[in-house]
């Protein structure tokens, strides 16, 4: 009898420990719902502000536009691996960096390439990168200070792409020619490399220096010697001159009078 009774209480025990499991789960389902429901659909967590950090070129509205992000939308619902891809489409953009601020910001980080040189051909000023990337394709430069090429007849270019010249060789060449500039520092001071002839490789200066360099062949060399010669030019405020290297050990200075 009493080992009945044990056994009935035993049950009558085990019952109601299961029902209260099963309100316990059911309270936990309850406010899961409610919980997502909170997350993916009230206002406080729709995005009211975009934050563009360490843009230089592009504008907050062109990286806003790429990213597909719009306000009002909510903030766990984008997709920051989509967004990335999207911004990573614009030929501008080398790197991206995308945070969400708790409860409705957005902050967007890019790092952009550097324009090195731009190409001209057939009226049009092609901005590249030391890779060779296109980056903007444009009919008039204003007042940037960029190395223009010359003498480059190109098979294709598109932004986003390398550019492919006729002479395979010249990719090669200017490449190299953007990088010693950039080793030197004498961007800013190269106003135009002429590749037509690559046995007669001319180079302008500002204050109207020709470099008449003849073939590419070590040219770093030639570099370093002219960065010397020129900043002598400028600092004695001479101008309207070349600098034959054309079978010259020592070039010098000379003025087109």
């Amino acid at each position: 009898m009493l080992l009945f009774e044990l056994t009935k209480s035993g049950r009558e025990w085990e019952g109601a420990n299961l029902k209260k499991n099963g309100f316990s789960r059911l309270l936990f389902a309850l406010l899961l719902i409610i919980l997502i429901l909170m997350v993916f659909y009230t206002p406080i967590f729709a995005i009211k502000n975009i934050i563009i950090k360490n843009n230089r070129v592009l504008s907050q509205k062109d990286i806003i536009c790429y990213s597909n992000i719009n306000i009002g939308d909510n903030i766990f619902k984008i997709n920051k691996k989509q967004i990335k891809q999207n911004l990573l489409r614009n030929p501008w953009i080398q790197e991206v960096d995308l945070k969400r601020i708790l409860p409705s910001t957005v902050i967007i980080s890019v790092t952009e390439k550097k324009e090195c040189a731009a190409l001209y051909f057939l009226g049009s000023f092609i901005k590249i990168d030391s890779q060779g990337y296109v980056l903007e394709i444009t009919q008039n430069l204003g007042k940037n200070s960029l190395p223009i090429i010359t003498g480059i007849d190109l098979v294709s270019y598109s932004e986003g792409n390398k550019f492919q010249p006729k002479v395979a060789e010249k990719f090669e060449l200017l490449i190299d020619f953007i990088n010693l500039l950039d080793k030197y520092q004498m961007s800013e001071i190269v106003c135009e490399l002429n590749l037509e002839d690559l046995n007669n490789i001319g180079i302008y200066f500002v204050e109207g220096i020709e470099a008449r360099i003849g073939s590419y062949e070590k040219m770093d060399e030639k570099l370093y010697m002219l960065k010397g010669i020129i900043a002598d030019v400028l600092k004695n405020n001479r101008k309207n001159g070349y600098i034959e290297m054309r079978g010259v050990h020592d070039p010098v200075f000379k003025s087109f009078d």
